[in-house]
């Protein structure tokens, strides 16, 4: 099948990873490189090479991004970087057809510590619990983004969603977790979220210092109950959370001190 494709008036070549442009197709991991991969970088490759391989994305190796990621950084010269990785698919236009090549895309910016605590702005964008795609970390990120615009807008640092069973979901782009009566609550992968590669290093990390790891379907009541909530992930490493809309959160300060310095040091940060 012939097919012309233009950008204003100037032909595009099949160079563009087209199925990514066209419809999202694509994945992509974050994390901070602060003079090297991080510790989890198998995780995240791992999430990645999963998800390619539920959309029928080719996988390219472990060694080759990460000599792709090290090579960007030393280019960069920025020793504590943020990294983005996309892997992007190309081939057919068809949207139902499976894509035949991908390409790596590496972002590098100079790392922002984040500022904590977090206020949350219930979104009004509700979390599909059955689609597929809430377990991929996709290029089909929209919900996300109107969410996160949404929060800042109405003077919120994050979103907070809840699926469309009204239960706890996650952030617009961190799981979250909170603790009460010793007890580590995290919204299931049922509710419809990504799992986080911080997030399960919080859950090992919490079963070391005494807490019990429960994951389930909650409903926000059970959130606003906690003596600690936090958000986790490979950027911000643990943030507490302040409120959540004009309801103002409990913070077991020892705990969140507990959890965070055993984080950083797990991390290496």
């Amino acid at each position: 099948m012939t097919e012309h494709i233009f950008i204003e008036d100037k032909p595009v070549s099949d160079v563009l990873p087209l199925r990514s442009l066209f419809y999202g197709e694509g994945l992509f991991e974050t994390f901070r490189y602060k003079s090297g991969l991080p510790v989890l970088f198998d995780r995240h490759y791992d999430r990645m090479r999963r998800g390619a391989e539920y959309l029928g994305i080719p996988v390219p190796s472990l060694v080759y991004i990460e000599d792709l990621v090290n090579n960007a950084v030393t280019v960069s010269g920025i020793s504590d970087a943020y990294i983005k990785i996309c892997l992007l698919s190309g081939g057919s236009s068809l949207f139902y057809e499976h894509p035949s090549k991908n390409a790596v895309l590496t972002v590098v910016r100079n790392y922002k510590a984040p500022e904590g605590p977090l206020t949350l702005h219930l979104s009004s964008i509700r979390k599909n619990s059955t689609s597929p795609l809430t377990r991929l970390k996709s290029l089909n990120y929209l919900e996300n983004v109107l969410a996160r615009r949404e929060a800042i807008a109405t003077g919120f640092k994050e979103a907070l969603f809840l699926n469309d069973k009204g239960h706890v979901a996650e952030c617009s782009a961190a799981n979250i977790c909170w603790i009460r009566e010793s007890v580590l609550y995290a919204p299931s992968l049922e509710c419809g979220i990504l799992p986080g590669t911080t997030r399960e290093i919080v859950f090992e990390i919490a079963e070391s210092i005494g807490l019990d790891v429960h994951e389930g379907q909650y409903p926000l009541d059970k959130l606003y109950e906690c003596e600690l909530a936090f958000t986790t992930n490979a950027l911000i490493g643990l943030l507490p959370v302040l409120s959540i809309g004009d309801t103002r959160l409990d913070t077991n300060t020892a705990l969140l001190g507990s959890l965070q310095s055993a984080l950083f040091q797990r991390l290496g940060w």
